[in-house]
């Protein structure tokens, strides 16, 4: 055997003649591969002016001095070019790329707690061109980011543990949040902007059970978007038109935080946080009496939704009612004759008999059905 089984250094024969050239052989041997320091291994042409005693790995299709020694090691000594090949497990340190590679047998691949072929699982800290820390465990620093598909779609996803946590898009300027779009608080998505970063505005509500969207500080509407939250409008359709709701008695969760401006206007639909609508559904508007006789059953008109004041007060109800009154008639009845001495005179009964019943389910005006509807913004 004239030479080692990893590195291929040459060994010194018994009876060889100027030995030194064997052992200085030896020696570039190991001041290639010892301490592997790769420049570069991207290229496939030689450089035209290497470093003396500079080492590459050589790309794919190589030319000139390296043609034929692809993924080898090819290192400049003594003005011209040595080349190794690499074993299993064989580890190189790529100067111009500040990264770690390690040859599986087949290829150079970066190395890893987990082994070959890129792994990072499981690692505590990423950090690409940037340093990450325990909030921002990923932590990147580029002009973009890709996250490519596999051969068929790609989904990006951002889990929160609870409804009341936060799982979000947020855009920043200088690090100060400026917008954010996702599950903010709850499970309705919200499109959210903020001048400061601190003080944040709901401009789009999606409901999570319905799918309705809410502009929550837009008006909406004909007329150049005129009108104003908690304005109420008559209509035959059948669901509300965008930013409308419908006045079905319903309970808007969390209502007050996100319509102030029926909140503001409508004090008395909040309740412990909530907006409580009226349910105008098969029912007809009546002109406030604010104090006027026109309505006589004013001070008993029942409980309005939110507050539950009742009596003469915008949104208290009453239910349907006839006026006091009565219907009857006289009925005379023949029993015979009275004699009253030399002449007689007809006996006649009077009695008193109510009507009988006729008539519908309730008393009502010719009408047509509309769906009452509340701005929300």
């Amino acid at each position: 055997m004239e030479e080692t089984d990893n590195l291929r250094l040459p060994y010194l024969l018994a009876a060889q003649a100027q030995k030194h050239v064997t052992h200085n052989e030896a020696l570039r041997s190991l001041d290639a591969l010892v301490q592997l320091a790769i420049e570069n291994r991207d290229l496939a042409d030689p450089p035209v002016t290497p470093t003396d005693g500079a080492r590459y790995i050589v790309a794919s299709p190589a030319t000139g001095d390296w043609s034929g020694h692809e993924g080898e090691i090819a290192a400049f000594q003594d003005a011209a070019w040595l080349f190794h090949a690499a074993h299993e497990g064989w580890i190189a340190w790529v100067s111009d790329e500040d990264v770690a590679i390690v040859y599986d047998g087949t290829g150079w691949v970066t190395l890893s707690s987990g082994g070959g072929g890129g792994s990072v699982n499981p690692t505590p800290l990423v950090g690409v061109n940037a340093t990450s820390d325990t909030t921002n465990r990923l932590s990147v620093t580029s002009p973009a980011s890709l996250f490519n598909h596999e051969g068929n779609g790609h989904q990006l996803k951002i889990n929160k543990a609870a409804a009341d946590d936060t799982a979000s898009l947020l855009y920043q300027t200088g690090f100060s949040g400026r917008a954010e779009l996702g599950l903010t608080g709850d499970d309705d998505f919200h499109f959210k902007v903020s001048d400061d970063g601190s003080t944040w505005n709901d401009a789009i509500l999606i409901d999570k059970s319905t799918g309705a969207v809410s502009f929550p500080n837009t008006a909406i509407g004909g007329g150049g978007g005129s009108g104003a939250a908690g304005d109420i409008e008559m209509s035959f359709d059948a669901i509300p038109q965008l930013g409308f709701v419908e006045l079905d008695g319903a309970t808007i969760s969390g209502g007050e935080a996100t319509y102030p401006g029926i909140a503001a206007r409508y004090p008395w639909m909040v309740s412990s946080g909530d907006i409580i609508l009226p349910d105008m559904r098969g029912r007809a508007p009546r002109g406030w009496a604010n104090g006027s006789s026109n309505d006589p059953d004013r001070a008993s008109r029942l409980a309005r939704a939110g507050d539950g004041q009742t009596g003469d007060y915008p949104g208290t109800y009453q239910d349907d009612e006839f006026e006091d009154h009565s219907h009857t008639y006289e009925k005379e009845t023949t029993a015979g004759l009275r004699n009253n001495g030399a002449s007689q005179t007809p006996l006649v009964t009077t009695s008193t008999t109510a009507t009988s019943s006729t008539g519908g389910n309730e008393t009502r005006m010719k009408n047509t059905s509309v769906m009452f509807t509340m701005r929300l913004g």
